[in-house]
């Protein structure tokens, strides 16, 4: 005759039973959601490093010099030179490993989580966060240069904030393309911007608000301007400039997008490496590695950071 079970007299072993034998699991296993990284969309990848670099040099020529008018029978003429200037950057790695053991590998496997391709997919994520960071920000103790911390590239602060705190529509209107207008300016007319990235907050501001007596946004006023006077002109907006400058503000960066004189440098193209499998009794190990010269530029003046006052 069956006992019947007073759930006053439930041991825990046989709580744990009835849980098990009630509860539903789901066949698909989800991914957390990781922000996307901007850096390799915003500025482009430069390859031409060869993999067995532990430094590299850049170099940049210039016209030295001036025409003389004269009558045509002249001989003491100028001379014509090219100067050459040139910086050096270093190479680094981005390093990680994953390992499991043989026991490991199989309870994976029964639950649905196959180590052989989730860890590989997990070890390049990581190091194309790193790589998203150092395009942004760099690295100073190893000597590496992001977009912010650039050598050369001018840093202004914008003189109204992109928000709701500005005094007129008119005066916010003119501090944003006052920034973008710096690249004309600082390169003598050389180049223009063509493509403006705001921290997100600030970007949303702009599309979202509408302008005066008008059914356009901010953003869209900014954009029908600049083709006004025959340009285009792209804005995004990238959570990573958010509280990245000197007090924590965001940032508004305008540029013209020329990968000849730009880009983060990847040696070899060696965004993600991974050695052949090690093995130690039951365990494998895997080691990979990233290469990185950092975000560079030859032309920093097709460049400016504008610092978005609170």
């Amino acid at each position: 005759m069956n006992q019947q079970l007073r759930i006053d007299q439930v041991t825990p072993s046989q709580l744990a039973l009835i849980s098990r034998q009630t509860e539903a699991v789901r066949a698909q296993i989800l991914e957390t959601k990781r922000p996307p990284l901007n850096g390799f969309s915003a500025f482009g990848m430069r390859t031409d490093i060869p993999a067995f670099a532990e430094t590299f040099t850049s170099y940049m020529t210039d016209t030295t010099g001036s025409a003389l008018i004269g009558t045509g029978y002249e001989t003491d003429v100028p001379s014509v030179g090219m100067g050459i200037s040139s910086h050096t950057r270093n190479v680094r790695y981005l390093l990680c490993q994953y390992s499991w053991t043989l026991w490991q590998l199989l309870r994976a496997a029964e639950q649905g989580t196959p180590l052989p391709t989730g860890m590989p997919m997990r070890a390049r994520k990581v190091i194309e966060e790193t790589h998203n960071d150092l395009i942004w920000s760099g690295n100073a103790a190893h000597g590496l240069y992001g977009v912010v911390n650039q050598p050369g590239i001018p840093r202004v602060p914008v003189a109204e904030p992109i928000g709701s705190g500005a005094s007129s529509e008119a005066a916010l209107l003119t501090a944003i393309l006052d920034v973008v207008d710096s690249v004309e300016s600082n390169t003598n007319q050389a180049t223009v911007a063509t493509r403006v990235l705001m921290a997100q907050a600030n970007y949303s501001y702009l599309a979202n608000t509408r302008c005066a007596n008008s059914d356009r946004s901010l953003l869209e006023w900014l954009i029908a301007s600049r083709q006004a006077i025959g340009r285009s002109m792209e804005f995004h907006s990238v959570r990573e400039l958010e509280s990245k400058g000197p007090s924590s503000e965001n940032l508004m960066i305008a540029y013209n997008l020329d990968p000849s004189v730009q880009g983060y440098e990847v040696p070899a193209g060696q965004v993600f490496e991974q050695l052949a499998p090690q093995f130690s009794g039951y365990q494998q190990t895997t080691y990979c590695y990233g290469a990185t010269g950092g975000f560079n530029t030859e032309y920093p003046l097709e460049m400016i950071v504008g610092i978005i006052p609170a």
